[in-house]
């Protein structure tokens, strides 16, 4: 089956297409992880280029990380209207049949930053991430389970645009992933 063409869920009927995630593959380093495109996403076919992407984009500029050198994708590709979740039959197809193959071809990633609960769990399946934003850990890689990779938890930036206490931590978050950022690489130069 074609991702393009994927049937497996009934969140499908909400939007007009799948939206696959972008960025280089052979040289990211980072993964930008969301919950699902939202009305802008499903339109133009790319990842975070709504209000929240550019929430996403100023919460890189504290980070000090440029866009265009990560991979940026969501748990589930289809749109659902707003504020409403995916199912979790859906959120848990997606992962099995489209992320762990899409985070596979991800030759360099070193890094994943979760937005949102629903990307934190695909790591960590009970966390909820107003206990574990601004916080980091390691994990086996579930699409290769000899290695780690280390997990970033924020905020979802759709959050921080609603609520200006969330948009304070979001902030801070993004200040504490440019010293992990920072960390994770000047490790792997070692």
């Amino acid at each position: 089956m074609e991702f393009k063409d994927c049937a497996l869920c009934d969140e499908r009927r909400h939007g007009t297409r799948t939206v696959p995630g972008e960025g280089n593959c052979r040289l990211a380093q980072i993964c930008l992880l969301g919950r699902n495109p939202g009305e802008n996403e499903d339109e133009y076919g790319r990842p975070f280029i709504g209000r929240a992407g550019r929430k996403l984009n100023e919460g890189l500029q504290y980070a000090g990380i440029l866009r265009n050198t990560c991979w940026v994708t969501n748990v589930s590709k289809c749109y659902t209207p707003p504020n409403v979740v995916p199912s979790a039959k859906c959120l848990k197809m997606c992962r099995k049949t489209w992320l762990m193959d899409e985070l596979a071809k991800i030759e360099q990633l070193r890094l994943i930053v979760t937005f949102g609960n629903q990307a934190l769990q695909v790591f960590e399946p009970f966390a909820r991430i107003g206990e574990l934003h601004g916080y980091s850990f390691e994990v086996d890689r579930p699409w290769q389970p000899e290695k780690r990779i280390t997990v970033f938890c924020s905020f979802h930036p759709s959050a921080a645009l609603r609520m200006s206490d969330v948009n304070k931590m979001y902030v801070a978050d993004m200040i504490k992933l440019k010293q992990l950022e920072k960390e994770t690489f000047r490790d792997a130069q070692q």
